[in-house]
């Protein structure tokens, strides 16, 4: 059996939305990859059994998730599994739980990337094979996380949080953007939302586009009002002919985040994975999520969630 890596500091990526949900379930499942014929299993972790090393990554991570139900300010339920399944079928299970219990999200550790930077290294086959499957088939939205570890170790009554959102446009730019919203809801989180405005040609202009541009006018506006004196809320609009300046405009708005967030793909279709293939090393990641997870950005040091969207 071979463990799925697992994310290193996962409960700062809960601990940084709405202080005050009325409530909250999280479902933690260490995946280990099934070799033989044996049928998949899915079973609660169980800390007190015996031979359980203390220190072992996949303790510590259970901790993590404990520690933050306990001292949330709202009511959290953890439920933490240990799913053991062969990696071409273990989306399957992770499904059939995420059915079971109507989670709408599923956020799973990009491969690796919290221990070696992203450049020169790609997941294994069977690995890669998981998320696109995962991406592929899921009824939820997936969000693939590119941890490169908490840069500081903050304590929970004492946290500040630097969050960057990437709006190009699309539905899983506005998938990101409400879970930002979230965000923004905690008093510790500054967020800020940088809307790249790709120029559109209104003579070659599809009807698909145009519905999407209306719905991505109708979420902003719902977001911008929603934080009508919040502060702590920055937005930027920055207008490129292309995808290619689009690349371009984001690799120079570097800073002192801790989390950028982007989505997967985006309604332009300069910025669609076909127009862009020379410059896409991880297409699960997209072309922007891609960049944003490389040395290019930040000097690959920050932290990069990529959200797709519901089918």
């Amino acid at each position: 059996m071979k463990k799925v890596p697992a994310a290193s500091s996962p409960s700062w990526k809960l601990q940084i939305q709405q202080k005050q949900a009325p409530f909250a379930l999280t479902l933690s499942t260490h995946a280990v990859d099934l070799i033989g014929s044996s049928a998949p299993q899915l079973m609660p972790y169980k800390k007190k059994r015996k031979l359980r090393r203390l220190d072992s990554p996949t303790h510590q991570m259970m901790r993590a998730f404990e520690n933050y139900s306990e001292h949330s300010r709202g009511p959290v339920i953890i439920h933490p599994y240990t799913m053991v399944a062969p990696y071409k079928s273990m989306h399957e299970t992770i499904f059939r739980l995420a059915q079971d219990k109507l989670a709408p999200l599923i956020i799973i550790p990009f491969p690796d990337n919290h221990h070696h930077s992203i450049v020169g290294t790609a997941p294994s086959s069977p690995i890669r094979l998981m998320i696109l499957n995962l991406q592929a088939f899921s009824q939820c939205t997936i969000g693939i996380l590119v941890d490169k570890g908490f840069p500081c170790r903050p304590s929970i009554s004492n946290f500040s949080y630097i969050v960057a959102i990437f709006f190009i446009g699309g539905p899983d730019d506005r998938e990101a953007l409400a879970y930002a919203s979230r965000m923004a809801d905690n008093p510790d989180v500054g967020i800020t939302v940088f809307r790249i405005l790709v120029r559109v040609n209104k003579i070659e202009s599809f009807e698909e586009e145009e519905r999407e541009l209306k719905l991505d006018e109708s979420l902003l506006d719902e977001f911008k009002l929603r934080n009508t004196g919040n502060n702590r809320l920055n937005w930027r609009d920055i207008e490129v002919d292309d995808g290619v300046e689009a690349v371009k405009a984001i690799k120079n708005l570097q800073g002192e985040y801790d989390l950028v967030m982007v989505g997967r793909r985006h309604w332009d279709v300069s910025l669609r994975d076909e127009e862009m293939a020379d410059l896409l090393h991880n297409p699960e990641l997209g072309v922007i999520g891609d960049m944003l997870a490389s040395s290019d950005f930040c000097g690959g040091m920050v932290n990069v969630l990529v959200i797709d969207a519901r089918k």
